[in-house]
């Protein structure tokens, strides 16, 4: 079995000196030495490269250019799997991207991170590699996942479906807290439950061919909080698009007594100088509030059924790969990969 290893930095591309963590290349090839140590039986080959080392909060969408870049032509030819190391703090926006940019790809894409770095006794970043080969081997289901182990279980999350990682915790959490199986003893066991893909769901190819790699956008996200003051927003560069969090309950202040913190007096302001204004998550199946509905009426675009890091992923291949303006709603709206819950 042949797989390609391209690192990227992050933890678990680190070592520590003294109390500070940052990239090392001494780090990165550390992490093979270590599978071949846990696995001194086996039939693994790896070919592995440096693309860059980055700390992720340091990375950018030219990075990801890099990562598409090479990634985007492999197929079972040239291996039978792909893993991508990354650090943690981005980890869930890069997993996102590459869901929708490479869903034309015939092998298995992982992306690895590590909680501490690999010589730590405490770091998972060991275990999550064995987890990403020994599905590549065992499954070989064509997506793009990332395993991640914390207190005793090694999930499997969905590119497309990850969620931004827990603070103090550690950890990740999938779209409805659902995951999409677990390895155990190298067995993967896909979990059986609602809202959750199947393989061929996951493997089922788009329509919707995105053009090129996204040009660069002025995407705006937002996040609601109580007393969110929407005027000191004077936008002397105005964003192409903004993307708008919302409560749980798919809703933000929309209080016409207080204009400063009212999403609808900010999205009428918005919609008037040609921004677009999308919001997002909204559950399309839980009934609708009269907050929601006056943001509805006064042009706010919910995307439904995804996360925030779904949305805001989406507008930015959305509006930097698409001029047609039907070309690009259709590919908003569209269940590329798996992102949609139910």
């Amino acid at each position: 079995m042949k797989i390609t290893v391209l690192f990227t930095g992050g933890t678990i591309g680190s070592q520590a000196n003294g109390s500070v963590l940052d990239v090392s290349e001494k780090a990165t090839p550390r992490l093979i030495w270590r599978y071949y140590e846990e696995r001194p039986n086996n039939s693994v080959k790896f070919s592995y490269e440096t693309l860059f080392s980055a700390l992720s909060e340091n990375i950018t969408v030219s990075h990801w250019k890099e990562i598409f870049d090479r990634v985007k032509n492999i197929s079972k030819k040239e291996c039978d799997g792909i893993i991508i190391t990354h650090g943690t703090d981005t980890l869930a926006f890069t997993a996102t991207f590459l869901s929708f940019m490479l869903k034309q790809i015939d092998v298995p894409i992982f992306l690895i991170s590590s909680d501490y770095p690999v010589d730590d006794d405490r770091a998972n970043g060991i275990h999550n590699f064995i987890a990403a080969i020994d599905f590549i081997e065992k499954v070989g289901t064509n997506g793009v996942f990332v395993p991640f182990k914390k207190n005793g279980t090694t999930n499997i999350h969905l590119g497309a479906r990850l969620l931004q990682a827990h603070p103090f915790l550690h950890s990740f959490s999938s779209l409805g807290n659902i995951v999409y199986g677990s390895m155990a003893n190298g067995e993967f066991e896909r979990h059986a439950v609602n809202n959750n893909p199947t393989p061929e769901d996951i493997e089922r190819q788009s329509s919707i061919i995105i053009p090129h790699f996204p040009d660069e956008k002025r995407i705006l996200y937002l996040k609601p909080y109580l007393g969110l003051d929407y005027s000191i927003l004077d936008f002397k560069n105005k964003p192409d698009v903004i993307i708008h969090g919302l409560y749980h309950s798919g809703t933000a202040c929309a209080n016409p007594d207080f204009e400063k913190n009212s999403i609808i007096v900010f999205a009428k302001r918005c919609i008037a100088q040609g921004i677009d204004f999308y919001a997002a998550p909204y559950d399309s199946q839980h009934p609708m509030y009269s907050t929601s509905k006056a943001m509805e009426d006064v042009g706010i675009k919910f995307i439904d059924n995804i996360s925030c890091v779904a949305a805001y992923t989406k507008l930015l291949i959305a509006y930097g790969s698409f001029s047609d303006l039907n070309e690009r709603q259709k590919f908003i709206d569209t269940n590329i990969a798996c992102e949609q819950f139910g």
